[in-house]
């Protein structure tokens, strides 16, 4: 019997933020699965901000191949076709004209599961443009229109409707994924992606509830308390903690906004087991970037600076793999990649990809596009209790021009916008504090990890999306990207944080 799949995506998700990473958090359904199931405690995403990390999630691909460089500001809606009562909303108003779907042309792993007897479903973010198409391989499709917003005031279209709600976000998500549990299809397995975006800011208490903000009332959160002052490369936006009044607000927010949505997770867990259905599901948690809560002076995740920045905070994330009864509990330390989950659910659901085929809904053998620019490989063998190695493709990270590679030990961050690389010696500097590229005694390490990333890149990127090419400033893209227009692809107003200061 295939596993039902239940694919849990938090926004802005850092590895530090569950209970069993940081005491401050208040995470008790997310600690239970880490506890029960497979907890990797080295996920690295693909891109540090969202729609670029969604995206590779979902492909397997790196956005060198499949074109998202940035986080999508416009192309999410035809604005001529939203009904009148949102055509005012500030944000579609300012940034919408003509939905684009950024992932056109590219197999999703949720593709090839329907075409393998699967049912899928989405509820909460999309966030990958054309937000109102239903996804082809999609029988519930109940997403919000656009990316972040504020947990009480936002937009979904359900299924062919437009609403609007004032409901906490949080809980709506989980109530259309409960609808859906209980009004699926029962002749079928099914994929159900609940997609969150908590923790993803504001984080002013006005936005969250007062019975989750008030379990902190009493913390000063001492573990992210920092003497770093604000990095100097960093962006100016409206959450940045440069007061300790600010500093602990913000946190405060983020995690109340874990725990709203570990409740949450709680109750699907209910649902599952009220509906005879939790043995056989698989349950997936995973974050898809990261997040600098004053880490490094940094407040924000990739784009918090530019050029962008590829902190552990930014790039790593948690992820856990539970099934009861299936899966053992373990911890696993091997770096896994973002890129490895599409043939990590695959093989799990058991199809077989080695030959790089399926069954298309017709019966019919097919092969599907760009399967050599998936540099993922499946970590099942964890789940037997073997251990994961990365023997060719090593974890790799890119946003825009700024691409990193990463090593058990060592980190190098290439920089094609201004040459300013960097290289981190883990081991030694576990906080990234000294920038090592210049240092004798790492030239011939330097020289073979600079020629390793190279050739990846070279190996899984399409010639037009070449991330070496594209400049998002970390202010939004707005259209494809083509390898010739590296600016008119992406939002270019960036304004400084020490320019305001001065």
């Amino acid at each position: 019997m295939k596993p039902n799949i239940i694919f849990i995506l938090a926004d802005d998700h850092s590895y530090f933020g569950i209970g069993k990473e940081s005491p401050s958090v208040i995470s008790p359904n997310l600690n239970m699965l880490a506890d029960e199931g497979a907890y990797f405690k080295n996920c690295f995403c693909a891109s540090p901000v969202c729609s670029p990390a969604r995206a590779s999630i979902l492909t397997g691909m790196l956005p060198s191949a499949h074109g998202v460089h940035d986080w999508i500001i416009s192309g999410n809606v035809d604005y001529d076709n939203l009904p009148d009562n949102l055509k005012n909303r500030p944000a579609l108003k300012n940034n919408e004209k003509t939905a684009v779907d950024f992932l056109d042309g590219f197999t999703t792993y949720t593709d090839i599961l329907v075409q393998n007897g699967y049912e899928a479903a989405l509820s909460g973010k999309w966030h990958l443009g054309d937000s109102v198409k239903k996804r082809k391989t999609y029988s519930y499709w109940n997403v919000l229109l656009r990316g972040g917003c504020s947990y009480k005031d936002y937009d979904l279209y359900n299924n062919g409707t437009f609403e609007w709600h004032t409901e906490y976000v949080t809980d709506k998500i989980t109530d259309n994924a409960v609808a859906y549990l209980k009004n699926r299809s029962k002749d079928k397995p099914f994929y159900l992606g609940i997609h969150y975006t908590a923790p993803h800011t504001p984080w002013d208490k006005k936005e969250h509830k007062d019975e989750i903000w008030q379990l902190y009332e009493n913390n000063d959160f001492s573990e992210l308390k920092f003497d770093t002052p604000i990095h100097p490369d960093s962006i100016l936006h409206e959450y940045i903690g440069d007061t300790e009044e600010k500093r602990q607000t913000y946190i405060r927010g983020y995690f109340s906004a874990i725990t709203g949505m570990d409740n949450n997770i709680g109750k699907i867990i209910k649902t599952l087991t009220e509906l005879d259905l939790l043995e056989n599901t698989l349950i997936v948690f995973t974050g898809d970037n990261g997040m600098n809560l004053g880490h490094h002076g940094v407040w924000g995740k990739g784009n918090g600076t530019y050029p962008q920045n590829f902190y552990e905070e930014s790039v790593k994330v948690p992820l856990i793999f539970y099934q009861k009864g299936k899966i053992a509990p373990s911890v696993c330390t091997d770096l896994i990649s973002h890129t490895d989950i599409f043939q990590t659910l695959l093989e799990y659901s058991g199809i077989d990809m080695n030959l790089n085929l399926a069954s298309d809904l017709s019966g019919s053998e097919q092969s599907y596009p760009f399967d050599n620019k998936r540099p993922g490989k499946s970590f099942c063998p964890v789940f037997e209790g073997k251990s994961f190695s990365r023997t060719s493709v090593p974890i790799v990270s890119e946003y825009g021009a700024v691409r990193m590679l990463r090593t058990e030990r060592y980190k190098l961050i290439q920089n094609y916008i201004d040459n300013r690389s960097l290289f981190f010696d883990l081991k030694r500097d576990p906080q990234e504090k000294n920038n090592c590229i210049q240092n004798a005694e790492y030239s011939s390490i330097i020289n073979k990890m600079a020629a390793e990333i190279d050739s990846v890149f070279e190996t899984y990127s399409l010639n037009e999306h070449d991330g070496r090419y594209q400049f998002p400033k970390g202010m939004g893209q707005i259209a494809k990207v083509r390898k010739t227009d590296g600016i008119g692809s992406f939002k270019q107003n960036i304004r400084m944080y020490w320019d305001k200061q001065k």
